[in-house]
């Protein structure tokens, strides 16, 4: 430990990111999935902002899965 440094220290997720999933439903995700899906990312986005902290990048490759697919976290702020 160095006086001044800095580290950036991030989960592991083990999962994948929503592009990644939405290609394994061709035809469309069920919509149960598909509302989960949009609550879980606004309620994040809403836990941001209410913390002064606006996401610049919100796309699929910024919404991660845990493996198997119940909660779904963002990444890469931008």
């Amino acid at each position: 430990e160095e006086k001044g440094s800095w580290a950036i220290v991030q989960e592991w997720i083990d999962g994948q990111d929503l592009h990644a999933v939405m290609k394994s439903y061709p035809d469309g995700a069920p919509n149960d999935f598909a509302g989960r899906v949009g609550q879980q990312i606004a309620e994040g986005l809403s836990y941001l902002h209410v913390n002064h902290i606006v996401h610049l990048n919100v796309s699929p490759g910024n919404v991660i899965f845990n493996s198997s697919r119940s909660s779904l976290k963002l990444r890469d702020y931008g």
